[in-house]
């Protein structure tokens, strides 16, 4: 009985081992693959803002919006003087002809390079980044007046939804003015914990 046990044990740990080896190779994969996006989504601005588009579709699917009945994505239309064309990143679909329009904006290479700094020095220094960088986004679609659209009916403001809420909040800590000044330029700064409560 103590043989046949100690046999049960050696192929128990055998057993063990093996699977500890597995998760062992997945972890390595699941490190490579978190790497892999994380210096995708820093390295590559478009791949940025695509990944913060579909986190605010995921957003509104969840809540019930159907793509083309309660809102689109990147239709184009011209500026007041029928000049430039232009596409915002969501049009939704509100009664009786109206509409919101929502751009969503990605501000993560300070940000991150911010949490990732060394000494306090290099913190500053991103730190500074990143608030440049919000404020940059706010001041180019504010420029892109995208409420003045020929065949929209919407208020005099645009949303703009950053889909990292810590990063936002990092931001407006360092400059309490940045809401008043995304404000004055008719742009209204949502997350998505104030979407949909703001909408």
């Amino acid at each position: 009985k103590a043989e046949d046990t100690r046999k049960e044990d050696i192929a128990d740990l055998t057993s063990l081992k093996k699977e500890i080896e597995g998760l062992g190779k997945l972890n390595t994969r699941l490190s490579e693959d978190a790497r892999n996006l994380a210096m995708a989504l820093k390295s590559e601005v478009k791949v940025q803002g695509n990944w913060g588009e579909d986190r605010l579709n995921m957003i509104l699917e969840a809540e019930g919006l159907q793509k083309y009945i309660d809102y689109t994505r990147e239709e184009e239309y011209y500026d007041k003087d029928q000049h430039r064309i232009r596409r915002p990143d969501y049009i939704l679909r509100l009664p009786n002809g109206k509409h919101i329009i929502i751009d969503s904006k990605v501000s993560l290479t300070a940000y991150s390079n911010y949490f990732n700094a060394e000494g306090p020095e290099q913190k500053a220094m991103y730190l500074k980044q990143h608030v440049k960088s919000v404020t940059d986004h706010i001041n180019s679609l504010a420029d892109k007046n995208y409420q003045s659209l020929v065949g929209l009916n919407t208020p005099d403001y645009v949303f703009m939804f950053m889909p990292i809420e810590s990063a936002l909040t990092l931001a407006m800590n360092q400059h309490q003015e940045l809401f008043t000044h995304a404000l004055n330029r008719k742009i209204v700064l949502i997350t998505p914990t104030t979407l949909v409560a703001t909408l």
